[in-house]
C-alpha cells in the first residue's frame, strides 16, 4: 500500500482535491472516509459524481443496498463513510482509500486496510488542514515510525 499525505489550507481545499481526484481517476474503486455524519451526508449534494453514503443514522436496509451497490463491478459509484465502513466491511478490489482526517492511529489502520487486501496493491492518500491540525506532521511521523511505512507528502 502506497501511502501520500496532501497538506490542504483548509476543508474547501480537501474537497477540492477529491473532486479533482475523481474527475482524473473515475476508472478506480474510491472509498472516502469522513469524520462525520455530517460530513458524509456533505458529499449527497454533489452531482460530479454518484456517491453512496454509510454513516451510522441510516437504516440497515439502505447500507446493504449501497453496499450491494457499490461492489458490482461495473459500479462508477464512490463510497464516502464515518469509520462505520472501517472495520467489519469485506469490499474486494478497492484501488484508492482517501481519509479526509484522521483522528488517532487506531482509525488510520483500520481505514487503510480497506485497500491493498489479498495481495494486492492500494492506495492511501490522507488530506491533512495543516492550519486546523497544528501537530498532525507529528502525528503522522509517529505513524511512520511505529508502522514502518512511509509517507510521500
Amino acid at each position: 500500500i502506497s501511502n501520500e499525505l496532501i497538506l490542504c489550507k483548509d476543508f474547501a481545499a480537501k474537497q477540492s482535491f477529491i473532486k479533482k481526484f475523481i474527475s482524473s481517476n473515475r476508472n478506480l474503486k474510491i472509498l472516502i472516509f469522513a469524520e462525520t455524519k455530517l460530513e458524509v451526508r456533505n458529499f449527497e449534494r454533489h452531482k460530479y459524481a454518484q456517491f453512496g453514503c454509510l454513516q451510522g443514522d441510516l437504516e440497515q436496509n439502505a447500507r446493504l443496498n449501497i453496499l450491494r451497490q457499490y461492489r458490482k463491478p461495473s459500479s462508477e459509484m464512490i463510497l464516502v463513510a464515518t469509520d462505520v465502513a472501517a472495520r467489519g466491511l469485506d469490499i474486494d478490489d478497492i484501488d484508492v482509500v482517501i481519509q479526509q482526517s484522521v483522528i488517532n492511529t487506531d482509525s488510520f489502520i483500520h481505514r487503510t486496510g480497506r485497500t491493498g487486501r489479498a495481495g494486492k496493491s492500494g492506495r492511501n492518500i490522507v488530506l491533512l488542514d495543516v492550519n486546523k491540525d497544528k501537530k498532525g506532521l507529528d502525528f503522522f511521523k509517529k505513524i511512520e515510525q511505529t508502522l514502518k511505512c512511509n509517507f510521500k507528502v
